[in-house]
């Protein structure tokens, strides 16, 4: 008899997920275009009101990361939301673009320790064999936030002003902190995760030197689990290609003469999400029954070709053919990689396989828009998207040999 996957805690944690990444690309497609037009930023100081909610998000997966286990991902979870929801108030006070620099990074603080928290009570409570299922149906969340996310985002743009905007986003995380006072941890505490911390170092001498470690000074182990840092690295790669889809779409589809924001780029997303939503439960099925290989390696493959089809695409329909082809192979890719960093990882540092993977996720999605900027002033989009579907393409390289084969080797 399988174990339960849909229990309270994973509904609710995932809802909470869903409505944390939601407040996110809600912002991030407009906040650019808020500080280039009312701000008077220069397009670099936009870019960087950009970034730094990135940055602010890697450093608090980083510090969360280490203390999670101490204090309890659902006090962190909690913690994190009450900054995600202050700083958001924060930004009716940013009359400058240094004020909104500031803001940004503070609200990307919030984010990425409530993301953490959220990943890590999933990874925690998923049963061993329903994992891959589990995180396919969690990252779900995701994928259909970075869709609607956008969407709504534009809409709200063209047709209110950013206050509105920003009173959305403030109620969104409202709600978010009011669901997530539901998640409970049944027989977890913060001193049975100290407790398991202690034993997952293996401290099994007797008497009371075994009850009080060594004094040490941190270690990047403290903030990083090493078994993550293989598939994290392909992860990087993917995410760096992905990010001239999400930041770029949108000048790509009027620059081509394909459409205008909302009829193209924005349906472009929808497609996109609809097909993840399609694949994820036999997707997750499949990585649970026959291993990460045999949906990773396709996954590459069909996401390179839609890069590359993107490139190509010269009307709506080529268009929307790419974004299902991008929601196949990505969506199955990233929701694979994840549990990959989570099964490879000890019992005892799942908090920290979860902070290695989005740290390098986040990593890559701050890198990857300045770097396709200057590519594109050089090549121009069409070029791009060939270049990042041969970039991708290359991955399959990459993953054999920092993963795919000693995962092969394992299922023999």
């Amino acid at each position: 008899m399988k174990s339960r996957l849909w229990t309270r805690n994973f509904i609710v944690t995932t809802t909470a997920n869903f409505l944390i990444y939601l407040v996110y690309y809600l912002l991030f497609v407009i906040t650019a275009n808020h500080a280039m037009n009312v701000l008077h930023a220069s397009a670099s100081e936009a870019g960087l009101a950009s970034g730094l909610f990135i940055l602010g998000g890697l450093a608090a997966r980083l510090v969360s990361g280490r203390i999670i286990h101490s204090a309890g991902p659902r006090k962190i979870l909690l913690t994190g939301l009450l900054i995600y929801l202050l700083t958001s108030l924060l930004y009716f006070t940013a009359s400058t673009i240094s004020i909104l620099l500031i803001v940004r990074f503070l609200h990307g603080y919030g984010f990425g320790t409530s993301a953490t928290a959220t990943a890590t009570i999933v990874a925690e409570a998923l049963p061993e064999e329903r994992k891959g299922e589990g995180i396919a149906y969690y990252s779900l969340s995701m994928t259909l936030a970075s869709a609607l996310g956008p969407l709504a985002g534009v809409l709200l743009n063209q047709h209110s002003s950013f206050n509105v905007i920003l009173m959305c986003s403030t109620g969104l995380t409202v709600i978010c902190l009011f669901v997530s006072i539901f998640v409970k941890l049944p027989g977890v505490s913060a001193g049975s995760h100290s407790a398991g911390s202690h034993s997952a170092e293996g401290l099994n001498a007797e008497g009371p030197a075994a009850r009080v470690p060594a004094a040490r000074k941190p270690s990047i182990h403290d903030f990083l689990e090493k078994s993550a840092v293989p598939i994290s690295i392909v992860t990087f790669v993917i995410i760096f290609t992905y990010t001239s889809i999400l930041a770029f779409m949108a000048k790509f589809a009027e620059s081509t003469g394909i459409g205008s924001m909302i009829s193209a780029s924005s349906i472009f997303f929808l497609v996109y999400s609809l097909f993840v939503l399609m694949s994820r439960p036999i997707t997750g099925r499949l990585f649970d029954k026959y291993g990460e290989n045999s949906l990773i390696y396709p996954s590459i493959v069909v996401f390179a070709v839609g890069l590359a089809m993107l490139g190509f695409a010269s009307n709506g329909f080529v268009m929307l053919c790419s974004a299902a082809l991008v929601g196949l192979g990505y969506g199955t890719f990233f929701s694979s990689a994840n549990a990959v960093a989570i099964k490879a990882s000890p019992s005892g540092r799942v908090h920290l396989a979860t902070t290695t993977y989005f740290s390098f996720v986040d990593l890559g999605g701050g890198v990857g828009p300045f770097v396709l900027g200057v590519i594109i002033t050089a090549t121009g989009f069409r070029e791009l998207y060939f270049v990042m579907g041969g970039v991708t393409l290359c991955c399959l390289a990459l993953y054999y040999f920092l993963h795919g084969r000693s995962a092969a080797r394992a299922k023999l």
